[in-house]
């Protein structure tokens, strides 16, 4: 049998125990427990009445067995322990958790805890100032209302305010305008003005002048009278 070697020192020190016993066992031709008695009697000294005696408890305790049968129980009993040695542990067993207790688990006090709640309590000034007395009237009218005046006139800026300022210009604004191309350039917003102004009627005269005329049709019509 080959013993792993985690085990070869347990393996050697039950072998050691067992030869020393099959040892006696050999010299005595008995058992172990005969091998006592003999090696207890042969020490001890007396008279020839303690001898008889010895030699009675040896008759007694002496079973003859069969050549080898203490040797292969002491090799069964090695084995055994070993193999037992090799097994694995037990699997570890799933418990439940402990049923939650009802009640709340006292708070931890002491000198430290007490200054932390006296810092954290209100004042009596605090106290009696959230007091509210019973069967007074009060200034205010508190929130009624509140709901229907947010519907009216809702958060933002109004249409004549937003109108207004679209078209009012305030007074940092500068006729300079810096380019990439030409660096500092002075520019004049009234002449501007005038030539956008320009522009939309010269539009608007070509597109709804009366002069107009579809110059598409016409050659097609030039077109067609050339074929």
């Amino acid at each position: 049998m080959l013993t792993p070697l985690p085990f070869r020192k347990r393996a050697l020190r039950l072998l050691a125990g067992k030869v020393a016993l099959a040892a006696r066992v050999d010299v005595y031709g008995s058992k172990p427990a005969a091998a006592a008695a003999a090696a207890a009697a042969a020490g001890a000294g007396g008279d020839g009445e303690e001898e008889d005696a010895a030699a009675n408890n040896i008759s007694l305790v002496d079973n003859p067995q069969a050549p080898g049968e203490v040797g292969r129980a002491l090799r069964d009993f090695i084995v055994q322990a070993l193999m037992k040695a090799q097994e694995p542990p037990p699997a570890p067993v799933k418990k439940a958790l402990p049923a939650p207790e009802d009640r709340a688990k006292p708070k931890r006090g002491g000198k430290r805890h007490r200054r932390l709640k006296e810092k954290r309590e209100l004042s009596e000034i605090q106290k009696q100032l959230n007091r509210v007395k019973f069967g007074e009237q009060e200034d205010t009218v508190g929130l009624k209302g509140a709901r229907r005046q947010q519907q009216l006139h809702p958060k933002g800026v109004s249409s004549a305010a937003a109108a207004s300022g679209s078209s009012s210009s305030t007074g940092f604004a500068s006729s300079l305008s810096f380019t990439p191309v030409q660096g500092l350039e002075l520019c004049n917003p009234l002449a501007e003005q005038q030539q956008q102004q320009q522009q939309q009627q010269s539009d608007s005269r070509d597109y709804f002048g009366g002069g107009g005329r579809f110059t598409a049709v016409e050659r097609s019509k030039a077109a067609a009278h050339k074929a």
